[in-house]
């Protein structure tokens, strides 16, 4: 058995996002997968009504349990709800080996707007856990917030990359699905382009489906990051196309599959 993928990230009780989308996907491509809950919410199709960081002491309590009994392929961060979920996340991925490959998932608010970071966190966010971001996948908004920069066309957005770059030290996927459709990775000076249209489907969980599908293949595949890159979109592309409703509300829901 290869080595467990864990999650860190807030639990949606439909299933279409975060904690347990994520164990879903590490489970179909054959990792077992682990978790532990930085946030609970309340949520369906409908959109996000509440959301609450579950209690620090708990949480660190739980990474710790984790991290004396397994070793961790890799780590995929989602919602960090607060500054105190964040030191303790900073705290525990610190602590780990440093060819653990972690995946950071920047969840700073819904897609309907909802705000999922306190704001007093997302200095720390930036301090504390960009630096151990191997792979970092911000949409266009959450890459204007970590970069500080105003993306109004591709040169702007080529800056903020490269900023978000310098600070992690890592890769950069930023997503165009809130802009022109094409993806761009950031790998040291390196540029690759995803071209992309966008789709009109309302699909629920795609950016937590992009980042641990990624990280996923990441443990089980030895192909460059670029070529892992092109597979996880056209998967993504694929199952947002047959996404169906589940709920009365306007949210799509994707399915995972196995391979």
């Amino acid at each position: 058995m290869r080595p467990p993928a864990l999650s860190l990230a807030g639990v949606d009780p439909s299933g279409g996002a975060g904690l347990l989308l994520d164990i879903k996907i590490f489970q179909s491509r054959g990792l077992y997968g682990m978790g532990v809950a930085t946030a609970l919410t309340g949520q369906n199709s409908r959109g996000v009504s509440f959301s609450r960081p579950v209690e620090r002491e708990e949480y660190r309590r739980g990474l710790e349990l984790l991290r004396e009994d397994f070793s961790l392929g890799g780590v995929k961060i989602g919602m960090l709800p607060d500054a105190g979920i964040v030191e303790e996340t900073a705290r525990f991925l610190e602590s780990l080996p440093r060819s653990v490959f972690v995946v950071v998932d920047p969840v700073i608010r819904s897609g309907t707007g909802f705000p999922l970071m306190e704001e007093g966190a997302l200095h720390l966010f930036q301090e504390r856990i960009l630096p151990r971001a191997d792979l970092l996948t911000p949409n266009l908004p959450e890459t204007e917030i970590l970069s500080g920069l105003s993306i109004g066309g591709e040169l702007e957005l080529l800056k903020g990359g490269h900023a978000l770059v310098r600070k992690t030290g890592g890769a950069v996927l930023v997503k165009g699905g809130h802009g022109w459709g094409t993806d761009y990775l950031f790998q040291g000076d390196r540029v690759w382009l995803f071209p992309g249209r966008l789709l009109k489907k309302d699909a629920h969980g795609t950016g937590c489906y992009l980042s641990s599908l990624l990280l996923a293949l990441r443990l089980t595949s030895r192909r460059s990051l670029p070529l892992l890159v092109g597979e996880a979109k056209a998967c993504l592309r694929e199952r947002i196309q047959k996404s169906l409703p589940l709920g009365k509300g306007d949210k799509r829901y994707l399915e995972v599959k196995n391979g």
